[in-house]
Parts: structure tokens; C-alpha cells; sequence
């Protein structure tokens, strides 16, 4: 049981390093067409408004 000892560090070090390829992957990639962005820009804009909603509910 002792030699697995060295797994659990060896994998979380191993998730990190590939979540952080998979952002510098995802930010090199284009955003898309303009109408794409536009859309993109108003499904942030309304998920911030409900969450803002939803922390003033659970604030009360």
C-alpha cells in the first residue's frame, strides 16, 4: 500500500499541468464570428444578472 503513496501527488500534479493546456489551449482558439460573440457577450450578461439575483435572495 505504501508504494501507491506516490499516486495521489503524482496525479494531482498531473491534473493541474493538463488543465492549465487545456485553458492556454482554449484561449488561443477564436471566439468565432461576430454574431457568435455578440451572443456569447448576452448569455454573460444575463448569467450575471441571475446570479447577482440569486446571491441577494440567499443574502436575505
Amino acid at each position: 500500500m505504501k508504494e501507491l503513496l506516490w499516486l495521489a501527488p503524482f496525479g494531482s500534479t498531473l491534473a493541474i499541468v493538463f488543465s492549465i493546456g487545456v485553458i492556454i489551449w482554449m484561449l488561443r482558439k477564436s471566439e468565432g464570428t461576430p454574431q457568435m460573440i455578440q451572443i456569447a457577450q448576452a448569455v454573460r450578461e444575463g448569467a450575471s444578472a441571475y446570479l447577482k439575483r440569486q446571491y441577494k435572495t440567499v443574502a436575505i
